[in-house]
């Protein structure tokens, strides 16, 4: 929304595209290391710190960059779990086709035979 609102909309510079990955590894590694001296997990105020530095990241790259400039480039939980996806032996993926013509949507709503997929 804020994108949307008051966005500049400037292309991503290049140092973000092509250092991206080591931005994200230096901010892990800092907040890991934050997180071993001064607690800021167990603590609710460095715990909130936290948040709103990474909030207020998210939200100076939506102002400054066009759209999802943080997820692609500059987000350390989304890039951890991509990297992790990456080495995984088994992926599922959805056949369009069957998808497009599916009725009754059982592979997401779950019937007698398939349970409901939940994410807890």
């Amino acid at each position: 929304m804020t994108q949307k609102l008051f966005g500049a909309n400037l292309k991503v510079p290049n140092f973000i595209r092509k250092n991206g990955l080591w931005i994200i590894d230096i901010t892990f590694i800092f907040i890991t290391w934050s997180d071993h001296v001064w607690g800021i997990v167990e603590s609710p105020r460095g715990s909130g710190t936290l948040l709103l530095l990474i909030l207020g990241g998210v939200m100076v790259t939506a102002l400054l960059f066009e759209r999802r400039t943080w997820c692609r480039y500059l987000c350390f939980l989304g890039s951890l779990s991509g990297n992790y996806s990456r080495a995984g032996m088994l992926e599922l993926r959805a056949d369009k086709d069957t998808c497009k013509t599916c009725k009754t949507r059982d592979c997401y709503k779950g019937n007698d035979k398939a349970p409901r997929l939940s994410y807890v």
